[in-house]
């Protein structure tokens, strides 16, 4: 028999999504994947669409890094017909090269794909690059099209990068009650989306409720992980990050373990983790530039003392995406590394922007004035 889990009983009153939605348990589910590449690993040549699918799966879930660059490989190495531009899409977008995604997704419209094949990523990159008007219109017309828990979890999606909150779980209520599988990847990537949105939100607690439902259905999923383990008890974060350096290799799981332990005095044992982390970043940030600008600028902005190199990473991020975070990052590294003059006018530009947040307004708001004031 599947094992099956639903939403706490304690949690279900105040969760939507998943409450009464069955998934299979997250260790069998990740079996059933490793299964699955293993079946197709040997015959590669006459399956590599569904190999590289199963690689993004996993890569996204389990935090694996190498396999969005194998998936990476295997697409660029394919005979360039529409189904391949298409895949090109999808796994350029894995390591934010979204520039290469959209002509990926123009190539594949000059040989033949329709919208409705390509609408779906391309309101993907739309919202990593800050495009958040233009990403709503094209996943309003395939909700229109076909309103499913895909279609819909990627609208509230949007609508919460917009701070747009009742009508972000709104849709995300209804994306859960149109689910129609068992699969706990679909449901515990709208969890983990709608707990982010609370934490922007300001409503830790809620958001902590999702992460956990997350969690209890998938124990690997590194981003949920990650998300929890910063807001609870210290002693459960150590204990949830030590499993994920076995099975996923984002530099930041041995980063924020060594953070954690650093805070529960424990240096020595941090020390050979922050290493790894360190080494791990200087690595992928060579071999993938446009996916991890912005985690390395963030890093020697926290850990300083580089804080001029952190603005001219947190730059090169903006110049490839202009979100919300993009901007709050080149600004505040900018004033961090004394370039207030050119912060303020970043963080001015972002502040201006539809639907920037709270957070960014009041960061631009902290400017100094030309009389030397605060800006009002």
């Amino acid at each position: 028999m599947v094992a099956l889990i639903v939403a706490s009983a304690e949690s279900s009153a105040e969760l939507s999504p998943p409450q009464n939605v069955p998934t299979t348990a997250g260790p069998i589910a990740v079996a059933n994947l490793e299964g699955q590449l293993r079946a197709v690993g040997g015959r590669a040549v006459e399956a590599p669409a569904t190999r590289i699918e199963l690689l993004l799966t996993r890569g996204a879930f389990l935090g694996r890094v190498a396999d969005l660059a194998h998936a990476s490989e295997l697409a660029e190495a394919l005979p360039p017909t529409r189904a391949v531009w298409l895949l090109r899409a999808r796994t350029r977008s894995a390591l934010h090269r979204f520039a290469a995604a959209l002509v990926a997704l123009d190539e594949a419209e000059q040989l033949g794909a329709g919208q409705r094949e390509t609408r779906p990523q391309r309101a993907s990159v739309l919202q990593a690059l800050g495009e958040l008007d233009s990403a709503l219109a094209l996943r309003r017309l395939d909700v229109a099209a076909s309103p499913t828990t895909a279609t819909l979890g990627a609208e509230a999606a949007v609508l919460a990068d917009m701070g747009l909150w009742d009508a972000a779980h709104a849709r995300f209520a209804e994306a859960a009650r149109r689910f129609r599988d068992v699969s706990p990847f679909p449901i515990v990537w709208l969890l983990v989306q709608e707990g982010a949105m609370w934490a922007r939100a300001g409503e830790s607690a809620r958001a902590e409720r999702f992460y956990r439902d997350a969690i209890a259905r998938l124990p690997v999923y590194t981003h949920a992980v990650l998300h929890l383990a910063r807001v609870c008890r210290l002693a459960e974060g150590i204990a949830l990050l030590r499993p994920l350096l076995a099975t996923s290799d984002d530099p930041e799981v041995p980063l924020l373990l060594a953070q954690l332990l650093r805070r529960d005095g424990r240096v020595a044992e941090a020390a050979p983790l922050h290493a790894q982390a360190q080494l791990g970043y200087a690595a992928l940030l060579e071999r993938f530039p446009e996916a991890f600008a912005e985690h390395v600028a963030q890093l020697r902005l926290d850990e300083g003392p580089d804080a001029r190199k952190a603005y001219q990473l947190a730059l090169q991020n903006l110049a490839l995406r202009g979100t919300d975070q993009a901007f709050q990052l080149a600004g505040l590294s900018g004033l961090t590394a004394g370039s207030a003059k050119e912060a303020c006018i970043i963080l001015g530009v972002g502040a201006a922007r539809p639907f920037a947040s709270e957070a960014l307004r009041t960061l631009h708001a902290s400017c100094p004035r030309a009389d030397g004031g605060p800006s009002p």
